[in-house]
C-alpha cells in the first residue's frame, strides 16, 4: 500500500505571487505582490481579491560580458558544496568576490552574460560535472545565449560577401543578431526555465571527443612547422593565415561536393557556400556563373576583413612567433577553443574574462599598438591576473547606475533581489 500512497500537492494562484507587497488599491490589502515581470511591463496581483494592474518599465540597455569556462568552473568549485574543503582550498577565495559582483550586477539588471556552445561542450566533456557547471553559466546568462561560432563567422562571412558585390546601407552585425533567447535588454523574471533534452546523448560527447583530437593532431604539426620558421615574422604569418582562410573553406566545399550536386552537402562550411550561391542565384546568374565569383571573391582581399579572420589570424601569427622564438610548449586543443571563442564572440562584447595565455596574447605589442588594437577590437580584456581591475571594472558598473533605476529594480524585486545567490548548490 505505501508504494501505491498518493501525494497530493494544491496549485493555487497565489502561489505565483512574490514580494515586495504593497496596498491592494482594490481590497486595502497590503497583499498586492509580483505576478509576472516582462520585457517593458510587470504585473502585480492581490493575494487576498486576486485583482490585477500592470505597470510600465523604463528601457534598459545592459552591459554584454562574456566569462570563459575557467572562470565558470572555478566560480562553481567555491560555492559547491560537494567539493571538500581540501579541494576547494585550491581554488582562490576571490573568485568567490567575482561570482557575487557579477550575480548581483545581472540582478541589478545592469549586466548580461551570455552562455555559449564553448560552456556546452566543454562542460559536457567531463558529464560528473556539467550539471553544475551548467548550473552556474545559466545563473549569469538568463537564458541568453550565443549562437554557435561557425554560426556568427557565417553571418560575418555574408555580410562582407554582400560588400564585396558593391550593395549600400548594409546593416552591420550587433549583439542582437548573435544570441538568441528572450532581448537582452529585457526586465529579468524571477521564473528561470532549464532544458536539457539530450544533454548526454553520447553520440555528442564521442564527436566531441573526436573532433578535438583530429584538430589536436592537426595544430602540433602546424606548430611544429612554425617552430622551423625563423625567418619569419608577425606579419608573414598574419597575411598567410587571413589569405589561407577563403582558400580553405572553397577547397572544403570542392572536396565535399557529391555526385556534382553542391546543394547536397550540410555542412556549416557547405552551407555557407549554398549561401551564397543562392543568393547570387537570385541575381540571375547560373549556378557555374556563381561558383567563378565566389571563387574570385574567397581569393579577394575583401574577405580578410572578416572580423573573426582578422582576429584568429592575429592569434595564431602571435602563436607562431612564439613558436618560432623557441616555445616549447605546444599549441593544445584548448587553446583553439579559445581562439575560436574570442574571434567570435568578443566584436560583440564589452568585456571578456579570459585565461592568462590568451590576455597575454592580445595584449603583446604589434606594430605599436596592442594585438586587440590591431586586430580592431574595442573590447576590454581581463585575465585572472587582472582580476582586481576586473572587479573595479565591475564596481564602476554599479556606481554607474542612476537612482531611478536602482528604485526601479528595488520596487520590482524587492530590498534583498541583488543579494548574490551563494547558496545556490545547496537547492
Amino acid at each position: 500500500m505505501a508504494k501505491n500512497k498518493v501525494h497530493e500537492i494544491i496549485i493555487t494562484p497565489q502561489m505565483f505571487i512574490s514580494p515586495p507587497f504593497k496596498k491592494c488599491p482594490y481590497c486595502k490589502e497590503k497583499e498586492f505582490g509580483v505576478v509576472h515581470i516582462g520585457d517593458r511591463t510587470y504585473t502585480r496581483r492581490c493575494r487576498r481579491c486576486l485583482q490585477s494592474s500592470s505597470y510600465k518599465l523604463p528601457p534598459i540597455k545592459k552591459r554584454v560580458l562574456y566569462l570563459d569556462q575557467m572562470a565558470i568552473s572555478e566560480m562553481m568549485k567555491l560555492l559547491n558544496p560537494k567539493f571538500n574543503e581540501t579541494r576547494k582550498s585550491k581554488v582562490k577565495s576571490i573568485w568567490k568576490d567575482l561570482f557575487g559582483k557579477l550575480d548581483r550586477l545581472v540582478k541589478l539588471q545592469l549586466i548580461i552574460c551570455p552562455d555559449s556552445t564553448s560552456h556546452y561542450y566543454e562542460s559536457l566533456i567531463v558529464p560528473e560535472y556539467y550539471q553544475v557547471l551548467k548550473r552556474m553559466y545559466e545563473q549569469l546568462s538568463n537564458g541568453i545565449s550565443f549562437h554557435d561560432a561557425e554560426v556568427i563567422k557565417s553571418f560575418q562571412i555574408s555580410l562582407n560577401f554582400r560588400e564585396w558585390m558593391g550593395e549600400k546601407n548594409l546593416k552591420d552585425i550587433d549583439i542582437y543578431n548573435v544570441t538568441s533567447g528572450h532581448d537582452i535588454d529585457s526586465w529579468q523574471d524571477r521564473l528561470r526555465i532549464s532544458v536539457g533534452v539530450n544533454d548526454f546523448d553520447e553520440s555528442i560527447i564521442t564527436n566531441i571527443k573526436e573532433e578535438r583530437e583530429i584538430v589536436g593532431e592537426k595544430m602540433k604539426k602546424v606548430f611544429e612547422r612554425w617552430q622551423t620558421e625563423k625567418s619569419k615574422n608577425f606579419t608573414d604569418w598574419y597575411e598567410e593565415e587571413r589569405s589561407a582562410f577563403g582558400k580553405m573553406v572553397f577547397r572544403s566545399y570542392l572536396e565535399n561536393i557529391i555526385s556534382d550536386n553542391p546543394f547536397s552537402m550540410m555542412s556549416q562550411t557547405n552551407t555557407l557556400v549554398v549561401d551564397l550561391i543562392n543568393r547570387l542565384s537570385d541575381k540571375g546568374l547560373s549556378n557555374e556563373e556563381a561558383l567563378q565569383k565566389i571563387i574570385l571573391y574567397f581569393g579577394s582581399n575583401q574577405i580578410k576583413e572578416v572580423p573573426y579572420i582578422k582576429i584568429s589570424a592575429g592569434l595564431f601569427a602571435s602563436i607562431a612567433r612564439k613558436a618560432a622564438n623557441g616555445q616549447k610548449k605546444p599549441l593544445t586543443i584548448g587553446d583553439v577553443n579559445d581562439i575560436k571563442a574570442i574571434s567570435s564572440l568578443a566584436p560583440y562584447c564589452e568585456a571578456m574574462f579570459i585565461d592568462n595565455k590568451m590576455y597575454s596574447l592580445l595584449t603583446e605589442r604589434v606594430d605599436g599598438k596592442q594585438l586587440r588594437e590591431f586586430v580592431g577590437l574595442n573590447t576590454k580584456f581581463y585575465c585572472q591576473n587582472t582580476m582586481d581591475d576586473f572587479l573595479d571594472f565591475l564596481q564602476k558598473i554599479e556606481e554607474s547606475a542612476s537612482k531611478s533605476h536602482l528604485a526601479k529594480v528595488k520596487e520590482v524585486y524587492g530590498d534583498t533581489w541583488g543579494e548574490p545567490f551563494v547558496e545556490m548548490y545547496e537547492y
